[in-house]
């Protein structure tokens, strides 16, 4: 009878410790962010292959209809679908052109996430290419927008010059942000751009500790992607 005195007596005092930790050191809020998703269902557009690179823990992206190659880090999922937002299509280029012409060849979602009450409602850091043949599209190619009046600047990225074009947006509580990488090569106009897209509306439930500065980490993984981007001939 004492034996089973003595064990309810420990169990109360375990109870009572876990609780006295609990209020002494209470759970702070964080923001739970969900994987990367991706177009599973996307076909591979022809000419186009990835091969690992152990040392460096990338994947190389090789598409040889259209004569590049460009590395990723071999945990993200390569898409052939462009994803739409409210201040981004899922056009070639990011600028929404009218009556766009160009193909969407590759995304690169480096990271998304959805929150239903959390900060931030959904963001997206991403790199995407894409090209046109079109005539009237290679020959405004690295010409600026006369709507926005932004002029370009020049960005040397493993030997041609591309014209880097800022890309900056904003309208109910949502921002699109990034750069636009525009050169012609062998008649083709490319866009090599890096991306962040997200809501910045925040309320009193919202957690907003450290989340800004990850978020830009992810946006600038975009950048290291870029310069990798390379013409195989």
């Amino acid at each position: 009878m004492g034996e089973i005195k003595m064990k309810w007596l420990i169990l109360l005092l375990v109870i009572i410790l876990v609780g006295i930790i609990f209020w002494a050191f209470p759970s702070i809020p964080a923001v739970r962010f969900t994987p990367i998703e991706s177009n599973q269902g996307a076909t591979s557009t022809p000419g186009t292959s990835a091969t690992t690179t152990p040392e460096a823990g990338w994947n190389t992206y090789k598409n040889a209809g259209y004569g590049f190659e460009i590395r990723y880090p071999q945990e993200l999922l390569p898409d052939t679908a462009f994803r739409r937002f409210y201040l981004l299509s899922d056009s070639w280029r990011a600028d929404n052109l009218p009556d766009p012409t160009g193909t969407l060849i590759v995304a690169f979602p480096i990271y998304r996430t959805e929150n239903p009450n959390t900060y931030p409602r959904y963001f997206s850091a991403e790199v995407r290419i894409g090209a046109s043949m079109n005539s009237k599209d290679v020959s405004n190619c690295t010409s600026s927008d006369p709507y926005t009046n932004v002029s370009s600047t020049e960005a040397m990225i493993n030997g041609t010059t591309f014209y880097e074009f800022p890309i900056q947006d904003a309208a109910m509580m949502q921002y699109l942000e990034g750069k636009s990488f525009r050169t012609v090569h062998n008649g083709i106009c490319f866009a090599v751009e890096q991306l962040r897209i997200g809501s910045n509306y925040r309320d009193t439930t919202s957690s907003v500790e450290d989340v800004d500065a990850a978020l830009r980490g992810y946006f600038d993984k975009g950048l290291d992607i870029v310069k990798t981007f390379k013409f195989l001939n």
